[in-house]
């Protein structure tokens, strides 16, 4: 059994978190002129269907005065492609999160949004560098190779904004055997504690000494959970953006902190003029906006 305190708190969490730190901090007056609408679906056509619902609302259901300006928050680069028909209007802003600068410089309709077109993202590379080093010195590499796997939420590392796949790369290239593994699709976390069992299994039979990253989102839960109730061997787990309350010592984890840079960019937006926001702004462990419990420091130089 897990323990009673146990909790995860994830990306999509950290983006919630976000909005609603946002919302706490309007003043009386703001809450005349601010409105914030939620969607989250359980299908991309669902969820087509609700912004294409919002993208017509040009009008306010409580002052009946229409938007000066509205800004829609896309979490992940996968709903870029609704840009492609969704309408949007002359003064509309979009911000996408957690974006590549190679996925954000094909975005449909790019040239047309122009200056109301913004990414936010937050790099992990140096806390994913730090977990490198730490394979190797507790390991050492010269006459054994260690199996690493990204687990990815996604079937295209090229879409994660995380910095991770290109310092694995980097870093252990002709030294370990890399590879990358996409979540099977599951819409619950038993589905997906099953499919992290047959994940891991199927991985270990590589070699005895595998190195997990895993990046499933929410469904980085039912790989804990598995790991934690199950024999994994020697098989070592490393979490993106997941933390586990009163658990942090049992595996290293990377947290970066969307809530945060959400909530000041949103602040920054509301006090601007319109389309007056970065095209791109980048975060990371340099500014603050990631953390870790990886157990490595680098030597003095």
């Amino acid at each position: 059994m897990l323990p009673e305190n146990w909790a995860t708190k994830g990306y999509a969490d950290r983006v919630l978190t976000g909005m609603h730190l946002f919302d706490m901090q309007l003043s009386e007056a703001d809450y005349d002129r601010v409105q914030l609408r939620y969607i989250a679906t359980d299908s991309k056509e669902a969820l087509a269907l609700q912004l294409n619902e919002w993208d017509k609302q040009g009008v306010s259901p409580y002052t009946d005065k229409a938007y000066e300006r509205r800004l829609l928050v896309l979490t992940d680069a996968e709903q870029l492609p609704m840009l492609t028909d969704m309408p949007l209007g002359p003064t509309d802003e979009v911000l996408v999160m957690n974006t590549t600068d190679s996925v954000f410089a094909h975005i449909p309709r790019k040239d047309w949004l122009g200056p109301r077109l913004h990414a936010l993202s937050i790099s992990a590379a140096d806390a994913a560098r730090k977990y490198c080093h730490s394979i190797e010195d507790s390991n050492g590499l010269s006459s054994w190779q260690p199996s690493i796997f990204h687990l990815l939420s996604c079937d295209d590392p090229r879409m994660m904004a995380d910095s991770i796949q290109i310092v694995l790369s980097e870093y252990f290239e002709g030294k370990a055997s890399l590879g990358s593994y996409a979540r099977v699709s599951a819409t619950t976390l038993t589905d997906s504690y099953l499919i992290a069992g047959t994940t891991i299994n199927v991985l270990r039979q590589t070699t005895d000494d595998i190195h997990l990253v895993c990046s499933w989102g929410a469904h980085n839960a039912a790989i804990f959970a598995y790991a934690y109730t199950q024999d994994i061997g020697d098989a070592e787990l490393l979490f993106l953006d997941t933390d586990f309350a009163g658990l942090s010592g049992f595996t290293p984890c990377i947290v970066r902190h969307y809530d945060r840079a959400l909530c000041q960019w949103l602040e920054r937006w509301l006090d601007g003029p319109a389309a007056s926001m970065p095209a791109t702004e980048w975060h990371g462990a340099w500014d603050g906006y990631v953390t870790d419990n990886i157990n490595y420091n680098f030597p003095n130089e």
